[in-house]
Formats: structure tokens, sequence, C-alpha cells
């Protein structure tokens, strides 16, 4: 499958959305789970885990014929996040990754 992320940080709202290439067959989707790395360094944060409501389990990519039981991409919204500086890095980064379990 070829997965496409996308991070959208307009003024005001942070969100975080995944779908799947043009290109990519559908998959079948167990659980996905958004996580926001803790930075390293002298305070030890944990992992911020984030699960999403697997409300369709199917999801395909926009070009293909959909019904109500797909869905075509996932939404997190992030405006707390815009706020919490204590999960950048020294650098001022946000490190970020998706975690999907296909069935």
């Amino acid at each position: 499958h070829i997965w496409l992320l996308k991070f959208c940080m307009i003024k005001g709202k942070w969100s975080m959305m995944f779908s799947l290439s043009d290109d990519s067959l559908p998959a079948f989707v167990h659980s996905y789970v958004l996580v926001i790395q803790a930075p390293s360094g002298e305070t030890p944060l944990e992992d911020v885990r984030i699960p999403h409501s697997n409300e369709k389990p199917t999801i395909v990519p926009a070009g293909f014929i959909t019904g109500s039981e797909y869905c075509v991409s996932s939404q997190w919204h992030l405006n707390w996040l815009m706020n919490d500086n204590t999960m950048l890095d020294c650098d001022g980064t946000l490190h970020a990754k998706l975690e999907i379990i296909l069935m």
C-alpha cells in the first residue's frame, strides 16, 4: 500500500490526515494510532498515543468507487498541540508517526 500523510498547520488549526495513494489497492485496517513522539532529553516524557475511532475499517483511494461502508481518509485535529511546547525537541521540531495494523 502507498500511504499519504498530510500535515496541515494553518494558523489556529493544526490537523493530520492520512489516505491511500490513487495507485494503491484498498486496505482493510484493524486499527490506527497517531503517535506524537516525546523528545529525548533531561525530562523523560511518554509518547502521546492518539487512537482513531475505526468506524469504517476499509480504506480506499479517493478515485475508488466508494459507498457508505468505505473510508477515503481519516483525520486528527491537533489544535491542543499548538500550545504544548513540552512535545518539541531542542530545535522546536515535533516528531510524529502513524502506526497502522492491517487485518
